[in-house]
Formats: C-alpha cells, sequence, structure tokens
C-alpha cells in the first residue's frame, strides 16, 4: 500500500473513460493521438481537474469537491453503475451533481446538476462548474500546451486546441466545453483571474459572484 486514500471509479463508454476519484473530481482519458489525460490534475499549479462546482446562496459558498467540505456538512459520494453522484446542501438548497459517460462512442462527459431549494422562501443562488483543461502526455509524462481559447455563443461552447505534442500529428486535439441547456452563460478561462487572491475552497471570482471572460 503506498497510503494513499484516492480511490477511483471509472465512468466511460466505447470511446473514453473518465476517471472518478472520491476526493471528488473527475479526469478525462483519451487514447485518440496519445495516452493522455485532458485535464490533469496538478494542485501545484492550480489545476484541479474538474467535475465539481461551487454553489453560493447569498454570500455563502460551498463546493462538491469534497476535499473542501466544512465538518458536519452533509456530503453523500456514490459510485454507481456509468456515473459518479455527489450530493451536498448550502442554507437550505441541495445540490445533486451526476457526472456520466453518455451511452455510445461520443469522446465526452455529462455533468448534470440539480438544484432543490427545500425552504418556503425564494433563494438567491450561483452554481459556478469548473471543468479544467490541462492536456497531459502520459507516455512520456509530458504538459502539453494550448491554444488561445475561443468563445462560440452560438454553441454556448468554448474551444481549445492543443499545441506542443507529437510531430507526426499535425492536427492535435481540440477540447470543449458547452452547456446544453442554460443560455446566457458566463465564464471564466484564466486560472490567475479565476483564482486570484482565494483559495479551491473559495476562489475570488466566486466570492465576488461574478465571472470576467477573461
Amino acid at each position: 500500500s503506498t497510503g494513499s486514500r484516492a480511490a477511483q471509479h471509472q465512468v466511460g463508454n466505447d470511446h473514453i473513460k473518465g476517471m472518478s476519484y472520491n476526493d471528488g473530481y473527475t479526469e478525462l482519458w483519451s487514447q485518440d493521438w496519445y495516452a493522455q489525460w485532458a485535464n490533469y490534475l496538478q494542485a501545484s499549479s492550480r489545476h484541479y481537474a474538474g467535475g465539481f462546482g461551487w454553489l453560493r446562496v447569498g454570500k455563502q459558498i460551498t463546493s462538491t469537491s469534497y476535499l473542501d467540505h466544512r465538518n458536519g456538512q452533509p456530503f453523500t459520494r456514490h459510485f454507481g453503475v456509468g456515473y459518479y453522484r455527489k450530493q451536498t446542501a448550502n442554507s437550505g438548497v441541495t445540490v445533486r451533481e451526476d457526472t456520466v459517460a453518455p451511452f455510445g462512442n461520443d469522446p465526452l462527459l455529462l455533468d448534470n446538476v440539480t438544484l432543490t431549494n427545500h425552504s418556503s422562501v425564494p433563494k438567491q443562488t450561483s452554481w459556478f462548474e469548473y471543468w479544467d483543461i490541462n492536456p497531459y502526455d502520459q507516455s512520456v509524462h509530458y504538459n502539453l500546451g494550448v491554444d488561445r481559447p475561443t468563445w462560440n455563443p452560438g454553441l454556448q461552447a468554448l474551444t481549445v486546441g492543443e499545441v506542443g505534442g507529437d510531430a507526426l500529428v499535425p492536427n492535435p486535439p481540440s477540447m470543449f466545453t458547452a452547456a446544453l441547456n442554460h443560455p446566457g452563460q458566463q465564464w471564466e478561462t484564466s486560472v490567475k483571474a479565476f483564482f486570484g487572491g482565494g483559495t479551491r475552497a473559495a476562489p475570488a471570482e466566486v466570492v465576488a459572484d461574478h465571472l470576467s471572460r477573461t
């Protein structure tokens, strides 16, 4: 035993797989071009993989990253067949997050988030979903670079291409994140701007309740 407490669970389909961890994050794995991670966890450089988020109710912030839950805070995790589910609560509002790979061969993960207000009064809420981009070639243990991200308002999607990979691969893969059923999204692509002087548990732009579209 290495002493690690990071249990893991695969969510995948005929094309890709995501590695979900009991700490609350999910890494996306692909072998289309390289044996690589799309969002490799490197916490020392503020790359936290993804597949979690922050629920803000009023000025109270809670995260679906288990590493950042508070003592006594309700937090459940389920490694299910084909999914990874986390649920927690903040000021009378629960958030349930299900990370799944859709059946078939689409090279993507879906993250389904449900907020439920259990009180009898309206609540002002914000949900900040986090997916990092940090491509990493596992075969040679090498970080790949990325181009400048592009926002497509018609698709409500951010896209970014890889750079710095194998010279024999002239067209390296691109990656995207998109909101499927919630128009008018705000977004942020700058690690420095998003986390700012804050922490993983309370990033600066979550505290400010504002994404600056950097």
